[in-house]
Protein backbone atom coordinates (compact mmCIF):
# COMPACT_ATOMS: atom_id res chain seq x y z
CA UNK A 1 0.00 0.00 0.00
CA UNK A 2 2.96 2.04 0.76
CA UNK A 3 4.06 2.15 -2.52
CA UNK A 4 0.92 3.24 -3.93
CA UNK A 5 0.69 6.33 -1.62
CA UNK A 6 3.98 7.54 -3.42
CA UNK A 7 2.99 7.09 -6.92
CA UNK A 8 -0.07 8.49 -6.38
CA UNK A 9 1.52 11.74 -4.05
CA UNK A 10 4.24 11.72 -6.85
CA UNK A 11 1.37 12.10 -9.13
CA UNK A 12 -0.37 14.80 -7.94
CA UNK A 13 3.42 16.43 -7.83
CA UNK A 14 3.16 16.47 -11.74
CA UNK A 15 6.52 14.91 -11.36
CA UNK A 16 6.50 12.40 -14.30
CA UNK A 17 10.37 11.20 -12.68
CA UNK A 18 10.12 9.75 -9.61
CA UNK A 19 6.22 8.61 -10.67
CA UNK A 20 7.85 6.38 -12.76
CA UNK A 21 9.74 5.36 -10.27
CA UNK A 22 7.18 4.20 -7.95
CA UNK A 23 5.16 2.68 -10.56
CA UNK A 24 7.77 0.15 -10.85
CA UNK A 25 6.82 -0.71 -6.90
CA UNK A 26 3.57 -0.31 -7.36
CA UNK A 27 3.49 -3.25 -10.21
CA UNK A 28 5.70 -5.00 -8.24
CA UNK A 29 2.91 -5.21 -5.28
CA UNK A 30 -0.03 -5.22 -7.92
CA UNK A 31 -1.42 -8.45 -6.91
CA UNK A 32 -1.66 -7.41 -2.86
CA UNK A 33 -3.26 -4.50 -3.93
CA UNK A 34 -5.34 -6.04 -6.10
CA UNK A 35 -6.44 -8.40 -3.35
CA UNK A 36 -8.16 -5.52 -1.34
CA UNK A 37 -9.87 -3.74 -4.04
CA UNK A 38 -7.87 -1.16 -5.13
CA UNK A 39 -7.80 -2.41 -8.87
CA UNK A 40 -9.85 0.48 -10.04
CA UNK A 41 -7.31 2.98 -8.18
CA UNK A 42 -4.50 1.26 -9.85
CA UNK A 43 -6.40 1.69 -12.93
CA UNK A 44 -6.90 5.22 -12.58
CA UNK A 45 -3.47 5.97 -11.83
CA UNK A 46 -2.19 4.56 -14.49
CA UNK A 47 -4.72 6.75 -16.87
CA UNK A 48 -3.26 9.62 -14.74
CA UNK A 49 0.62 9.17 -14.86
CA UNK A 50 0.11 8.96 -19.44
CA UNK A 51 -1.96 11.95 -19.24
CA UNK A 52 1.35 13.30 -16.83
CA UNK A 53 3.42 11.93 -19.78
CA UNK A 54 1.24 13.52 -22.69
CA UNK A 55 0.12 9.80 -24.24
CA UNK A 56 -3.40 11.00 -24.36
CA UNK A 57 -4.63 7.93 -26.41
CA UNK A 58 -2.76 5.36 -23.59
CA UNK A 59 -4.67 7.45 -20.70
CA UNK A 60 -8.07 6.89 -23.21
CA UNK A 61 -7.60 3.09 -23.55
CA UNK A 62 -7.89 3.53 -19.58
CA UNK A 63 -10.33 6.03 -19.39
CA UNK A 64 -13.28 5.09 -21.73
CA UNK A 65 -13.84 1.69 -20.67
CA UNK A 66 -14.15 2.91 -16.90
CA UNK A 67 -16.03 5.35 -18.20
CA UNK A 68 -18.58 3.07 -19.52
CA UNK A 69 -17.72 0.73 -16.23
CA UNK A 70 -18.68 3.36 -13.85
CA UNK A 71 -21.09 5.89 -15.04
CA UNK A 72 -21.56 8.11 -12.00
CA UNK A 73 -18.21 8.40 -11.51
CA UNK A 74 -17.65 12.36 -11.61
CA UNK A 75 -14.75 12.59 -12.12
CA UNK A 76 -13.79 10.31 -15.28
CA UNK A 77 -15.43 12.71 -17.67
CA UNK A 78 -13.23 15.70 -16.80
CA UNK A 79 -10.21 13.32 -17.48
CA UNK A 80 -11.98 12.34 -20.57
CA UNK A 81 -12.22 15.94 -21.63
CA UNK A 82 -9.08 17.08 -20.72
CA UNK A 83 -7.52 14.05 -22.96
CA UNK A 84 -9.53 14.90 -25.80
CA UNK A 85 -9.11 18.73 -25.65
CA UNK A 86 -5.35 17.75 -25.72
CA UNK A 87 -5.73 15.84 -28.54
CA UNK A 88 -7.71 18.37 -30.69
CA UNK A 89 -10.91 16.57 -30.13
CA UNK A 90 -13.07 19.88 -28.55
CA UNK A 91 -16.40 18.75 -29.55
CA UNK A 92 -16.01 15.83 -27.55
CA UNK A 93 -14.75 17.32 -24.92
CA UNK A 94 -16.71 19.82 -24.63
CA UNK A 95 -20.04 17.07 -24.22
CA UNK A 96 -18.09 15.78 -21.27
CA UNK A 97 -17.02 18.66 -19.78
CA UNK A 98 -20.69 19.63 -19.85
CA UNK A 99 -21.85 16.42 -18.65
CA UNK A 100 -18.84 17.19 -15.35
CA UNK A 101 -20.28 20.41 -14.85
CA UNK A 102 -23.74 19.41 -14.77
CA UNK A 103 -23.14 16.91 -11.91
CA UNK A 104 -20.40 18.34 -10.11
CA UNK A 105 -21.02 22.39 -10.51
CA UNK A 106 -18.63 23.32 -7.80
CA UNK A 107 -15.30 21.41 -9.16
CA UNK A 108 -12.94 23.92 -10.24
CA UNK A 109 -10.71 21.59 -12.67
CA UNK A 110 -14.00 21.02 -14.56
CA UNK A 111 -14.46 24.72 -15.08
CA UNK A 112 -10.89 25.04 -16.00
CA UNK A 113 -11.12 22.65 -18.42
CA UNK A 114 -14.35 23.84 -19.79
CA UNK A 115 -12.67 27.11 -20.06
CA UNK A 116 -9.55 25.97 -22.13
CA UNK A 117 -11.39 23.77 -24.62
CA UNK A 118 -13.47 27.29 -25.44
CA UNK A 119 -10.10 29.00 -25.59
CA UNK A 120 -9.18 26.78 -28.05
CA UNK A 121 -11.82 27.13 -29.75
CA UNK A 122 -11.95 30.80 -30.00
CA UNK A 123 -15.20 31.77 -27.47
CA UNK A 124 -12.90 33.47 -25.39
CA UNK A 125 -16.24 34.72 -23.61
CA UNK A 126 -17.23 31.97 -22.33
CA UNK A 127 -13.77 30.79 -21.85
CA UNK A 128 -13.78 33.69 -19.30
CA UNK A 129 -16.54 32.60 -17.58
CA UNK A 130 -15.72 29.26 -17.03
CA UNK A 131 -12.01 30.38 -15.34
CA UNK A 132 -14.08 33.29 -13.17
CA UNK A 133 -16.12 30.59 -11.73
CA UNK A 134 -13.00 27.93 -11.15
CA UNK A 135 -11.32 30.87 -9.41
CA UNK A 136 -14.22 31.76 -7.22
CA UNK A 137 -13.76 27.86 -6.31
CA UNK A 138 -10.41 28.53 -5.48
CA UNK A 139 -11.23 31.23 -4.15
CA UNK A 140 -9.54 30.04 -0.20
CA UNK A 141 -6.93 27.61 -1.89
CA UNK A 142 -3.06 28.02 -0.92
CA UNK A 143 -1.48 30.71 -2.79
CA UNK A 144 0.86 27.90 -4.03
CA UNK A 145 -1.92 25.88 -5.30
CA UNK A 146 -1.17 25.04 -8.92
CA UNK A 147 -4.40 25.03 -10.71
CA UNK A 148 -5.29 28.06 -9.66
CA UNK A 149 -2.13 30.26 -10.23
CA UNK A 150 -2.92 28.41 -13.29
CA UNK A 151 -6.43 29.78 -14.17
CA UNK A 152 -5.04 33.22 -12.91
CA UNK A 153 -2.56 32.90 -15.71
CA UNK A 154 -5.15 32.00 -18.48
CA UNK A 155 -7.51 34.33 -17.58
CA UNK A 156 -5.13 37.10 -17.40
CA UNK A 157 -4.56 35.74 -21.08
CA UNK A 158 -7.84 35.89 -22.45
CA UNK A 159 -8.38 39.22 -21.12
CA UNK A 160 -5.09 40.96 -22.44
CA UNK A 161 -6.21 43.23 -25.41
Amino acid sequence: MVPLGYYLHYLALKDAVRTESALTDVLANEDSLEGIGLTDVILMARAQFFELKGEYAKALEIWEPHAKANPIDGGVPIHLGRCYRKQGRFKDAKALLTKAITRISYNGEANYEMAMALAETGEKEKAVSFLEQALKIWANADANFKPAQEARKELEKLQAP
